[in-house]
């Protein structure tokens, strides 16, 4: 009998590379690493490949109404065989909606009508830094992608063959 289900009892001073261990054992599971900081720099050995990773804040969930408050990207140089090879630009806006933020986003996303008074997304400097991607992933992609397509289609970038 295989079980599917691990349940942890956790003792009181958790060991976090044993859990990682122990976890890494069962092939229906993979442990994802934090992209580092600092990427020592290497001589790539392989093909290099363009990775931005995106994460949005909005002001709702409907990507034709609600509109993107915040957007955050990083984009990487990678190859199959280093993995990581440097970290080449960190991208973060604030942008001003239309109409004010309710207290409810503010409560889950902590950005204030304050933080965005005045802020605008360069939509064309985010097209020219993205066509050169190769992959884009999405922190929630079903609910990324919608947002950043339709704003995108705007810039004509075609985003579908990216990823995501």
């Amino acid at each position: 009998m295989e079980i599917d289900t691990i349940f942890w009892l956790v003792p009181k001073k958790l060991n976090l590379q044993e859990s990682i261990n122990n976890l890494s054992n069962f092939p229906n599971h993979k442990i994802l690493s934090r992209v580092p900081e600092n990427i020592p720099q290497k001589s790539p050995t392989g093909k290099i490949f363009k990775l931005a990773i995106i994460d949005l804040e909005t002001t709702g969930l409907n990507p034709k109404i609600d509109e993107i408050i915040e957007i955050g990207i990083l984009i990487t140089s990678f190859t199959n065989e280093d993995g990581f090879i440097k970290i080449d630009d960190k991208i973060n806006y604030l942008n001003e909606p239309k109409n004010p933020i309710s207290d409810e986003v503010t409560k889950i996303t902590g950005i204030t009508n304050e933080d965005v008074k005045g802020q605008k997304i360069d939509w064309d400097l985010l097209r020219d830094k993205l066509t050169a991607i190769d992959l884009i992933i999405c922190h929630n992609a079903y609910f990324d992608r919608n947002f950043m397509e339709l704003q995108l289609a705007l810039l004509i970038l075609d985003y579908n063959e990216r990823g995501c």
